[in-house]
Parts: C-alpha cells; sequence; structure tokens
C-alpha cells in the first residue's frame, strides 16, 4: 500500500494580497492571526468576515479568540452559517461584559441572536441550551464566570 502525505504546508504569508483597505498583512499581526494557522484562505475569510476595523475584545484571551477563528474559518462550522453566527454572538457577548452595560434586574442570562441581546432569562436546562447553541445563538450568564461554571442546569 502506497501511503502519501496529504496535509498541505502552510502558503508563505507575504504572497497574501490585500483587499481593499488596509494592509492585510498588518492586519493579521495586528490581531495575533499566526499564532492560529498560517492558510492564507482561513486568514483571509477571517479577513472579510470581520472587516479591516476590527479589534479583538480587550478581555477576550487567547482561547478565546482561537475559537472565534473557528467558528468563521472551520469548515465544521459552515453548515448554515451557524459558525459565524457563534462568531458574531462571541464577540458581541464579550464585549456587552466589558461595556457593564447589563441590567441584573432583568435576568441572570442573556440570549444573544445575531450579535444583540435577544431577551433576558434565567439559567435553562441542558436541552434548552443545546438547542440554542445548535443554532448559533449564545445563552450566557450576565455577569463574568470562570471556565469551569456551568451557564445551564442538568
Amino acid at each position: 500500500m502506497n501511503f502519501k502525505d496529504t496535509h498541505e504546508k502552510p502558503e508563505k504569508i507575504e504572497n497574501l494580497e490585500a483587499p481593499e483597505g488596509p494592509d492585510l498583512e498588518s492586519f493579521i499581526e495586528k490581531l495575533g492571526l499566526y499564532q492560529f494557522t498560517k492558510s492564507k484562505n482561513d486568514l483571509k475569510k477571517f479577513y472579510d468576515f470581520v472587516g479591516p476595523d476590527f479589534t479583538w475584545p480587550l478581555t477576550m484571551d487567547v482561547h478565546e479568540r482561537c475559537i472565534v477563528f473557528d467558528y468563521i474559518t472551520d469548515t465544521e462550522w459552515s453548515e448554515g452559517d451557524i459558525g459565524k453566527e457563534l462568531a458574531t454572538n462571541t464577540i458581541a457577548y464579550r464585549r456587552l461584559l466589558e461595556s457593564r452595560t447589563l441590567d441584573p434586574s432583568k435576568g441572570t442570562h442573556i440570549l444573544l441572536v445575531h450579535g444583540q441581546i435577544e431577551r433576558y432569562g434565567q439559567q435553562i436546562s441542558a436541552s434548552e441550551y443545546d438547542e440554542i447553541v445548535g443554532k448559533g445563538f449564545l445563552y450566557a450568564p450576565i455577569t463574568e464566570t470562570s471556565p469551569d461554571d456551568v451557564t445551564r442546569k442538568d
């Protein structure tokens, strides 16, 4: 049996052609995207989705940034644009937390749809949570929680 290596080597970034707007190379450097991939297609896909003026929310750590990048670039998430919806809602959630404008008198959690607060509510069941996330929506607490905290009740 003859096996051949199907793993493609990353393309050289110098060959990227910047779309209209700021230089793509400086955009990639500014956002630290090299740590996620060297794929020209992934970098361009991310750029096309977020736009040239995009900046990461200040409190979004590298792991959360990587997840958002994957939501946009990984084909696993492309069906029905669920990944793009999750990316939009994840970024919006982080920015809402940073703004400190969420109202605890309305509920302990928010439902984000298309990057906007759809409604406030309380903790939800695991099945309700799975249904929401399956559509790309985000149901999350209005206060910062540690990664070990669960945002749903089982």
